[in-house]
């Protein structure tokens, strides 16, 4: 199949996703079914995000056109298994791997989430009725078999566990992670809405949701709760609910200094970067470059930064974090370079 085809499937992909016929409708209720924090407007939220943001013919030539070798259709010597074994925290979390493997011109062998698998499944599934060649290529399974290289996503104690089982195979794995952002004190209002859904959005469940803040020693912290207040329909979900209350209680109990909105606790953690869900870590600093050095010492626990860019890249603007483009990749690592030279990898092994 050659790479324009394959874009081209995409884009029809895309389309069906924002369909939201009947079957799409069914895997939303089973998707919900096995796993409560997948509500319906989580779902709806990141089928719009991916087939706006990936499934664009105009975003994917973007994005192959930055690898000279994707041009090329690989030899069926050089085409490799590669294993996907996904996550599940948030709503098809493990498709940007699926579509580079897809785009590469290897093949995929899933191993879906328990907690993401029916919506996983629906896209599969789709693929496949675009594409009769796609039913080779790309198979789920319960366990790995017969790989050539694996691609893991999972916790940093399951992180371990894969370190030791795929040693022997070329591999990505992916621990956890979280994101941050940096105030001043100068954002607007807008911003700090911006911000509030950076927090909230799929209820703080992803790495790329900020869970830690530095603001500047005497922040005001007023117009930030204002604006997270607005979010305070998440409190309705139970099991956020559950949190909320669970860790306000263990506060008010220990006496732990904290800020309440309705929906969020603010709390100074120093020593410490993913938060648990309802709860917002922050902590203070006197100059940029502390926050910069501190930021590069800890760069592997670290998504995405947000914050007022300011003429550096590495910031993200406010309410963009849960809004990736296709150049942005998990723990920045590229993983289509890392697909593309899988065939002179394994080739260098076997000379070995």
């Amino acid at each position: 199949m050659q790479l324009d085809q394959r874009i081209d499937i995409l884009v029809e992909l895309g389309k069906v996703l924002l369909a939201n016929n009947e079957h799409l409708q069914y895997a939303q209720q089973q998707a919900q079914r096995e796993n409560p924090w997948f509500t319906p407007e989580n779902m709806q939220a990141m089928l719009h995000a991916i087939a706006n943001n990936y499934l664009q013919a105009a975003a994917l030539q973007r994005f192959v056109g930055n690898y000279s070798a994707l041009q090329q259709p690989l030899a069926a010597s050089d085409v490799r298994t590669v294993g996907i074994v996904m996550a599940g925290n948030i709503p098809l979390v493990g498709f940007h791997d699926l579509l580079c493997v897809f785009l590469s011109g290897h093949r995929s062998q899933i191993k879906y989430s328990s907690k993401d698998k029916a919506l996983m499944t629906f896209v599969v599934q789709s693929l496949y009725q675009l594409c009769d060649e796609c039913k080779s290529s790309i198979t789920s399974v319960e366990v790995l078999r017969q790989f050539d290289a694996v691609i893991a996503t999972g916790s940093d104690n399951t992180n371990r566990y894969f370190e030791q089982y795929f040693q022997p195979y070329p591999h990505l794995l992916r621990g956890h992670r979280t994101s941050v952002a940096v105030l001043d004190g100068s954002e607007s209002p807008a911003q700090l809405a911006n911000l509030s859904n950076d927090m909230l959005s799929y209820f703080g469940l992803g790495c790329r949701n900020v869970t830690q803040l530095f603001v500047p020693k005497g922040y005001d912290f007023a117009p930030l709760l204002q604006q997270i207040d607005e979010q305070k329909m998440v409190i309705q979900h139970h099991k956020y609910k559950n949190n909320y209350d669970h860790y306000r209680a263990i506060f008010l109990l220990d006496r732990t200094p904290h800020w309440e909105s309705d929906c969020v606790l603010l709390t100074e953690a120093k020593d410490r970067w993913a938060a648990p869900v309802a709860v917002v870590y922050y902590r203070y600093y006197d100059s940029i470059t502390e926050i910069e050095q501190l930021l590069g010492e800890h760069h592997q626990q670290i998504q995405c930064v947000v914050g007022n860019p300011q003429g550096s890249s590495q910031y993200v603007e406010f309410g963009k974090s849960q809004q990736p483009q296709l150049h942005d990749y998990a723990d920045g690592i590229d993983t289509m370079q890392w697909l593309l030279a899988l065939s002179e990898i394994r080739a260098t092994a076997t000379k070995g």
